[in-house]
């Protein structure tokens, strides 16, 4: 559970800064303790994958103004 004190800190911060400190978070994590059977499965789905985008995937930009249209409906 996140402490609530620091979290009202964090939200006090700017947008950039709470980026920051997102990656500075995510770079301090150490992911050795991820199972060896998840790691087996993201290696068994990584060939299936291809080296581009997905066909259904859709740029931030479109998801963004699908959102904003639905907020405004």
């Amino acid at each position: 559970m996140v402490d609530s004190a620091l979290l009202e800190q964090v939200l006090r911060l700017d947008a950039e800064s709470r980026r920051e400190l997102i990656r500075a978070v995510e770079g301090s994590l150490d992911y050795d303790d991820v199972p060896p059977h998840v790691l087996a499965e993201i290696d068994r789905r990584l060939p299936g994958m291809g080296s581009g985008p997905s066909p259904d995937a859709v740029p931030a930009d479109e998801f963004l103004r699908r959102v904003r249209a639905r907020r405004s409906a």
